[in-house]
């Protein structure tokens, strides 16, 4: 099940899960769920800067599908589809609740990282780690579209198409965005470059 199938992509499996969950089934629920998660989780935390918040947004997001399954019709892939629903729901729940996104913030910072594992300590995973942070450092400088559409792309993995939209932009938009944000990258992370 976590494999493709041979001769199907991604998106002709989500149709295929869409239909089936159109007509009632609660295995092809579960499978899309299960598909796409993670994936949610980890973009709806970039709006609301909270692990349990951005569980939360995603949550309600499947449970209003699965309110609605019987009517459910989409226009894009569902891939795009949840994106699109996850960030709006999660740009909604950080207008409502900005203080107590402020406050789960401050905790998150507060508590001890584990990026380096019990015993773990050779020079190169300490080099890697601070190549990340940096890396990090600079996406979290970027202007807030910007930021976002870059995740979609390189860590999301979503087409041009897709991501335009989620953002509500055109693909030539969303070229341009990446174009902007690549720059900005490569003049914040000039001083990681190893000197020749």
């Amino acid at each position: 099940m976590s494999s493709t199938p041979p001769g199907l992509d991604r998106d002709s499996i989500d149709a295929d899960l869409v239909k089936r969950i159109r007509s009632g089934s609660s295995d092809a629920f579960d499978q899309l769920f299960r598909s796409y998660y993670a994936q949610l989780c980890s973009f709806a935390h970039t709006y609301v800067r909270s692990p349990e918040m951005a569980e939360e947004v995603v949550q309600d997001v499947f449970a209003a599908i699965w309110a609605r399954h019987h009517e459910w019709a989409i226009s894009v892939s569902a891939r795009a589809y949840l994106f699109g629903a996850v960030r709006n729901r999660a740009q909604r729940r950080r207008a409502e609740t900005t203080a107590e996104r402020s406050r789960w913030s401050l905790l998150a910072r507060q508590q001890p990282g584990s990026a380096l594992g019990a015993g773990a300590a050779p020079d190169q995973d300490v080099e890697r780690n601070e190549v990340e942070a940096h890396v990090r450092r600079a996406i979290e400088q970027l202007p807030e579209r910007s930021r976002i559409v870059a995740q979609l792309r390189w860590q999301q993995q979503l087409t041009y198409p897709e991501i335009a939209s989620v953002m509500g932009i055109s693909v030539k938009g969303v070229e341009n965005q990446l174009g902007r944000v690549t720059k900005k990258l490569r003049q914040l992370l000039a001083p990681l470059r190893p000197e020749v």
